[in-house]
């Protein structure tokens, strides 16, 4: 069988939730214009993209980097703090039970989370 991965960076994906782009509550988090700061991708702008990706023919995503909370400026998702607690900055863990769900609902069998 062949099975057709998709690698996503949350933050750089797609920005489903604006109001969560700012969690820790400064001006230097969310800035599209920067390489260094966070650019607002979420998991619900994974959910939002669902159909897109399954139609496309993407059975697996591959999380790139760490959902769990990171340094507070850690756009790259390689500085995680603390593996018992995802990142608010890219939803709470029901949008994150939600998105499970979601991509079985489409068939997709495999999530794989680095």
């Amino acid at each position: 069988m062949l099975l057709t991965v998709s690698q996503v960076f949350l933050d750089k994906y797609a920005n489903g939730d604006p109001t969560n782009d700012n969690a820790n509550g400064t001006v230097f988090e969310h800035d599209i214009l920067q390489k260094q700061l966070r650019h607002g991708g979420d998991i619900q702008g994974i959910i939002d993209s669902l159909d897109y990706i399954h139609g496309i023919g993407i059975r697996a995503l591959y999380i790139a980097g760490s959902p769990m909370i990171n340094q507070p400026w850690g756009a790259d998702a390689y500085s995680p703090l603390d593996f018992t607690l995802l990142d608010p900055h890219f939803g709470s863990i029901d949008v994150w039970r939600n998105m499970i769900t979601e991509v079985h609902n489409r068939g997709s069998k495999y999530f794989i989370l680095r």
